[in-house]
């Protein structure tokens, strides 16, 4: 069995790009410039 996976071509992969974009543009995002900005952004949430 193991050699079985070992030769297969699904074991290979040469690169996986996991990424994240937010649908909110930064121009509406909170602005945190101190540690009291964050806490009131997490607060809200």
């Amino acid at each position: 069995m193991e050699k079985l996976i070992q030769n297969s071509s699904f074991s290979k992969v040469a690169e996986i790009k996991l990424t994240y974009r937010a649908k909110v543009k930064p121009s509406q995002r909170p602005q945190v410039t101190c540690s009291t900005d964050c806490y009131n952004v997490l607060k809200e949430s």
